[in-house]
């Protein structure tokens, strides 16, 4: 099967196993748990595994978003979030998803699961654009956020990419 038709149907797939969601409303906790090797792939090579997880990250933000739906979750866990800028974070749906929370926990391997720490300019442009433009950003994530946790092996979140939080508010903010 053609990469491209494989992508379309894993998508497909996704979507409908996660459009049922709505049925759960009483769901408070989502958490999302990615492979969290990397790529073993070229560069300029999409990795089946991260194309897969942007695949989740829509199905379910589509579905969590959606209007009407009841579901009021409060706590959101990206383990193994990959460490790479990705058009999914400016979607509507996945924006929308960020504001209906008040707990939120992100995981970001920066080594190859054997110890060999990778730090490169996509990582860089991850921890200086992404975190604090589209993942962190007060204006997207909740005001009501009161836990944040930011985790990544082998690395000082902050240091390396030069993360800064001087201009983040979360009046609501009690654990970080």
């Amino acid at each position: 099967m053609p990469q491209e038709i494989h992508s379309q149907t894993m998508q497909s797939l996704l979507k409908l196993a996660f459009s049922r969601l709505h049925q759960a409303p009483n769901l408070s906790t989502v958490t999302l748990i990615f492979d969290g090797r990397w790529p073993t792939m070229s560069v300029g090579e999409d990795d089946p595994s991260h194309e897969t997880q942007i695949a989740i990250l829509d199905a379910i933000s589509g579905s969590l978003s959606s209007p009407g739906s009841p579901i009021s979750f409060t706590s959101l866990s990206l383990v193994n979030l990959y460490r790479e800028h990705r058009q999914v974070f400016h979607r509507e749906a996945f924006r929308a998803m960020l504001g209906k929370i008040d707990n939120l926990r992100i995981v970001v391997p920066c080594d190859d699961g054997e110890g060999i720490f990778y730090y490169d300019e996509v990582v860089s442009e991850f921890w200086r654009y992404s975190i604090p433009c589209c993942l962190l950003n007060p204006e997207i994530v909740s005001a009501k956020l009161t836990s944040l946790t930011l985790h990544s092996v082998f690395m000082d979140i902050g240091l390396a990419p030069f993360l800064s939080f001087a201009t983040f508010s979360y009046p609501q903010l009690s654990s970080l």
